[in-house]
C-alpha cells in the first residue's frame, strides 16, 4: 500500500527549514503562540523547544529525524508522506497525538517510550501484525485501517489496551473473516459500556447539582427577604411602643406633678387622679397589645408567605430530583441491556466449533460462561442491586427533604391536599400512617389508575379494591372480611418492604375532647382551641404556640378570651367564656378565627366534661 506517485519523486530531509516554514505557514496554530516570535527586522523566528503542534504531511519524508529539539510537542502530524520505519521519536514523551498515516511502514515499533500518547493513527500503510504497543496504557484511539492484518487471533493483543475505546480495522483482510465483528464488538464493547454509562451519570449528577444549588439560592433569598422586611416591621412596632411608652410616662409624669404641687384633699379628687392613671395604663397595656398583635399578625401572614413560596421550590426541586433519579435508572437499565447482549455474543462464540480453544477468552470468563445459571444471575443480581442502592437514595434525599417535623400530623382534610396535583407530593396513608408515593406518580399521578387513593386514608378502599365514595370517603376498616383483612395486610407490606415508602407522618382522625383531654396537646401534636373548636396549630404555628414560643401558655387551651384579650393572666386563660367583651375585643377574637381557619386544621370539637 505505497504511496501512489511518490517511489520515483524525489524524497526530502526534515530541516529547522522546512520546520520554520511548516510552523509559519498560514496561521500560526494557537498551541504555537509562544513559540513564534516576531523580530524587528520584520522576520519572523521560531523557538523548536517550546512548539507543542508540528505537521508535516505531504513533504516526500523518507525518514523521521533532526525533531531532537522538539522535546516538548504533543501534537504530531506526518502523513501522507513516504516514512519506511518509525523512528527518531522515541524522546517525543510529551506527545498525545501522533498520526502516521498514508505512509510505507510495515513494522509498529519506537512507541515503546511514548506513553502519554492518546491517539495514535497508522492509517493506509504495510502493518500486518499489531505489536509494540504494551506500553501505551492510556491510548484510546488506533486507526489500523487499510493495512495488511489478516487474521483475528492478531487482534487477541489489543487486550493489553485498557483504556482503547476506538478502533478501526476498516480495509484489512481480516474485515472479511466472519467472526471478526464479534472480535471487535466484544473487545471495547463492554468498555465502551461502562464509560458511556459512568460519563452520562457523572455528566447528569453535575448538571442537577447547579440546578439544585440555584434552587437553593432561591430558597436563602426568600429567607433573607422575609427576615429583611420582619426586621423593618419589628422596628417601626418598637418605636410606636415607645412612642406609647414616651406618652404614658409624660401622663404619670404631669399627674405626679400636680399631686406634689397640691395633693388631692377631696375624695372626689382622689377619684379622678386614680382613674386618669388607670385609664393611662389601659391606653397603654391596650396599645402595647396591639402592636404585639399586628407584629405576630404579620409574622404569621409573613412565614405563611414563605412557607408557600420555599414548598414551591422545594416541591420543584423534589421533582427535579426524582426525574435525575429515573434518568440515572434508566441509564442502568440500558447498561444491563448492554452487558446482557454481550454476554449472549460471547456465549454464541463459545458455543461454536473451536470455542473452547478460543484464545480471547480467559478460563475465569470461560467457566463462569459454562454455566449460563451462574452468568445470568451474576447479571440480574448486579443490577439488582445498582436499582436498590439507586433507590434507597432516593428515599434517603426524599426523607430529608421532608423540611417538616419528624412526625408530621395531618388530619384527613390537610391530607387531600396532597393529591399529586401541580407538582405536589403525593401522600396515602393506610391505617393512619402517612406514606409519601410520589416517586410512583405514574400510578397514583393525576390521571392515572390509582390517583384516586392519593391524599386519602385509603385503608378501607384499598382493602376492598374499591373507587366507590362510600369506601374512598370511609376510614372504618372493623367491619372487613377476612379476604379483604389479608389483601390490607399485602398493601401494608408493598408500602413498607417492597417499595419502601417513606413514612412522613400520621393521621389524626377528628374528635371531640374535654378541656381536661386538650390539655395534653401542648408539644406534638399541639392543639388549640378556640370559641369551641380545635385547631392543629402544629404544622405553621409550632414556634409560635410549641414549648419554646411566646404563645406556648394557648397550647392546649380553650383560648378563646385570652386571645380576645390578648391576655397571659391565669384567670383569663382558665375562663374561655366571652362574656363582658368589648366590641373591639370580639372583633379582635373574630380576627383570631379568621386566621385559625384558613390556616390550621380542625381536629375535633370542645365538649363538656
Amino acid at each position: 500500500m505505497h504511496r501512489l506517485g511518490i517511489r520515483n519523486a524525489e524524497v526530502s530531509v526534515i530541516s529547522d527549514d522546512m520546520i520554520q516554514q511548516c510552523v509559519l505557514k498560514d496561521a500560526v496554530d494557537p498551541a504555537n503562540e509562544s513559540a513564534t516570535n516576531d523580530m524587528a527586522s520584520g522576520t519572523d523566528t521560531v523557538d523548536f523547544a517550546a512548539l507543542r503542534v508540528l505537521s508535516l504531511s505531504f513533504k516526500n519524508v523518507f525518514k523521521i529525524d533532526n525533531l531532537v529539539t522538539l522535546k516538548n510537542l504533543v501534537k504530531l502530524q506526518m502523513d501522507n508522506n513516504v516514512i519506511q520505519e518509525i523512528e527518531g521519536i522515541s524522546h517525543l514523551t510529551s506527545l498525545t497525538w501522533l498520526d502516521l498515516s498514508f505512509n510505507n511502514i510495515a513494522e509498529i515499533k519506537g512507541l515503546d517510550t511514548l506513553t502519554r500518547l492518546q491517539d495514535l493513527t497508522l492509517y493506509n500503510n504495510n502493518i500486518s501484525k499489531l505489536e509494540n504497543l504494551d506500553t501505551l496504557k492510556g491510548l484510546q484511539v488506533l486507526s489500523v485501517g487499510n493495512n495488511s492484518l489478516a487474521t483475528t487471533d492478531g487482534l487477541l493483543y489489543l487486550k493489553c489496551l485498557d483504556a482503547l475505546r476506538v478502533l478501526n480495522l476498516e480495509g484489512n483482510p481480516v474485515c472479511s473473516d466472519p467472526e471478526y465483528r464479534s472480535y471487535v464488538l466484544q473487545l471495547v464493547w463492554l468498555r465502551n459500556l461502562i464509560d458511556d454509562f459512568t460519563e452520562k451519570v457523572k455528566t447528569a449528577t453535575e448538571d442537577i447539582k447547579v440546578i439544585l444549588l440555584e434552587k437553593h439560592a432561591a430558597i436563602q433569598r426568600e429567607c433573607d427577604g422575609f427576615a429583611l422586611e420582619y426586621a423593618k416591621e419589628k422596628d417601626v412596632a418598637q418605636k410606636k411602643s415607645i412612642a406609647q411608652c414616651e406618652k404614658y410616662r409624660r401622663v404619670a409624669k404631669r399627674l405626679f406633678k400636680a399631686s406634689a404641687a397640691g395633693p388631692p384633699t377631696t375624695e372626689a379628687e382622689v377619684a379622678r387622679v386614680t382613674a386618669e392613671s388607670q385609664a393611662a395604663c389601659i391606653e397603654l397595656n391596650t396599645e402595647l397589645m396591639g402592636i404585639e398583635s399586628s407584629l405576630v399578625e404579620f409574622a404569621h401572614d409573613a412565614i405563611s408567605t414563605l412557607d408557600v413560596r420555599i414548598e414551591a421550590v422545594g416541591n420543584e426541586s423534589r421533582g427535579i430530583a426524582t426525574e435525575h433519579f429515573r434518568n440515572v435508572e434508566q441509564l442502568e437499565n440500558n447498561f444491563f441491556d448492554g452487558v446482557t447482549q454481550l454476554a449472549a455474543n460471547l456465549l454464541e462464540r463459545l458455543a461454536t466449533e473451536d470455542g473452547e480453544d478460543d484464545d480471547f477468552l480467559s478460563d475465569e470468563c470461560r467457566a463462569i460462561l459454562n454455566d449460563r445459571d451462574a452468568l445470568n444471575n451474576a447479571i440480574n443480581g448486579s443490577h439488582d442491586i445498582h436499582i436498590g442502592k439507586l433507590l434507597a437514595q432516593e428515599d434517603l434525599m426524599r426523607e430529608q427533604n421532608v423540611a417538616k417535623i419528624h412526625d408530621q400530623y395531618f388530619t384527613l382534610d390537610k391530607l387531600r391536599a396532597f393529591n399529586g396535583e401541580g407538582d405536589k407530593p403525593i401522600y396515602i396513608a393506610i391505617k393512619g400512617v402517612v406514606y409519601d408515593v410520589s416517586r410512583k406518580r405514574d400510578f397514583y399521578g393525576p390521571g392515572e389508575g390509582y390517583h384516586l387513593f392519593a391524599g386519602r386514608e385509603a385503608a378501607r378502599a384499598l382493602a376492598k379494591m374499591s373507587f366507590e365514595p362510600a369506601d374512598l370517603e370511609n376510614t372504618d376498616i372493623s367491619d372487613l372480611n377476612f379476604m379483604e383483612k389479608e389483601i390490607l395486610k399485602d398493601w401494608i407490606d408493598k408500602f413498607t418492604d417492597y417499595n419502601s415508602y417513606p413514612i412522613v407522618g400520621r393521621v389524626l382522625q377528628q374528635t371531640d375532647l374535654t378541656r381536661t383531654e386538650l390539655s395534653a396537646f401542648t408539644t406534638l401534636p399541639v392543639y388549640v382551641a378556640l370559641r369551641g373548636v380545635i385547631y392543629d396549630v402544629t404544622l405553621g404555628g409550632l414556634e409560635h404556640y410549641g414549648p419554646n414560643g411566646g404563645y406556648k401558655l394557648f397550647a392546649g387551651r380553650d383560648a378563646t378570651r385570652a386571645l380576645a384579650l390578648m391576655s397571659f393572666d391565669q384567670e383569663h386563660l382558665d375562663n374561655p367564656t366571652e362574656d363582658g367583651l368589648t366590641e373591639t375585643q370580639i372583633k379582635t377574637l373574630a380576627d383570631w378565627e379568621a386566621k385559625f381557619q384558613s390556616k390550621y386544621g380542625v381536629v375535633g370539637k370542645l365538649i363538656v366534661e
